[in-house]
Formats: structure tokens, C-alpha cells, sequence
């Protein structure tokens, strides 16, 4: 089941709009959301954006960004799901989901950080190699 979440207040619509409208703290959070969506379907409405792991990963770790999606998704019609919801089937959940993310995250960058040493490594050998190759060359032609 894909969530939805509009982009903008005219995207969401009225009820949407009028949700942001006196709370600037509820607005913060809605942004933050955004910057985090992931593309939406071709069959979704424009202006829209797919919550994804990342935006999960950052609603779900504090119960003012859980409220605030809830009545998100109040006011856009859709059905509130179960690691969104405030008790503790929901905090264990949100627990479990945070830490297998950080760990997928922390060996992803693992793997890049071990990826780009490696490279560093090879690129120094070939550097090395040509230092000493042109000095070869140097001594054998006598010019320095």
C-alpha cells in the first residue's frame, strides 16, 4: 500500500491547506517530509510524493511527526497504517524498522568508504609507478 503525501498545500487540497495553515511547527514537519519523498506512481496525482523508507525512517522516530502524518492522512483520506499509530505494537515496530535502516545505511556507507579507499590505494600505486618509472627514465638518459 502506497502513502501519498502532497507536495504543496494546493496539491493536498483544502483540507489539506487548511491543516498547515495555523500551526508553522506542523509546516516544518510537512517540508521535511517532502524532502524525503520518493517519486510517486504514474497513476498517482501530480504533486504528490510516495513515502518511502527514508521518509519513514525520520516520521517514525518522534511522536510529533507521527501525529502530524496521521492528520496528514486524515485530511488526504487514506487509512492510517499500523507503525503510525501511538501504542506498543507501533513502538516496537518503529523500533525494529530504525535499526535494521541504520544498519542497511551504516554498511552502505561502509561499502562506499571501503570502495573509495581502495580506489585511493590503486590510484597512488599508479602514481608511484610513474614517479619511479620517470625517474628510471631520467637516470637512463642522464636528464633530471
Amino acid at each position: 500500500m502506497d502513502i501519498l503525501i502532497p507536495l504543496t498545500p494546493e496539491a493536498g487540497g483544502e483540507h489539506f491547506a487548511a491543516l498547515l495553515a495555523p500551526d508553522p511547527a506542523r509546516r516544518a514537519v510537512v517540508d521535511n517530509i517532502a524532502c524525503k519523498l520518493e517519486p510517486s506512481p504514474a497513476e498517482a496525482p501530480s504533486g504528490h510524493g510516495r513515502l518511502g523508507d527514508r521518509a519513514r525512517c525520520y516520521v517514525s522516530r518522534q511522536g510529533f511527526r507521527r501525529a502530524t502524518l496521521r492528520s496528514i492522512l486524515s485530511a488526504t483520506g487514506q487509512s492510517i497504517p499500523e507503525w503510525a499509530r501511538e501504542g506498543h505494537k507501533a513502538a516496537a515496530q518503529n523500533e525494529a524498522f530504525i535499526a535494521a535502516y541504520r544498519d542497511a545505511y551504516n554498511d552502505a556507507r561502509r561499502a562506499d568508504r571501503y570502495e573509495r579507499r581502495e580506489q585511493a590505494r590503486v590510484d597512488n600505486m599508479a602514481g608511484r609507478w610513474q614517479h619511479e618509472r620517470g625517474t628510471l627514465q631520467a637516470l637512463r638518459t642522464g636528464v633530471r
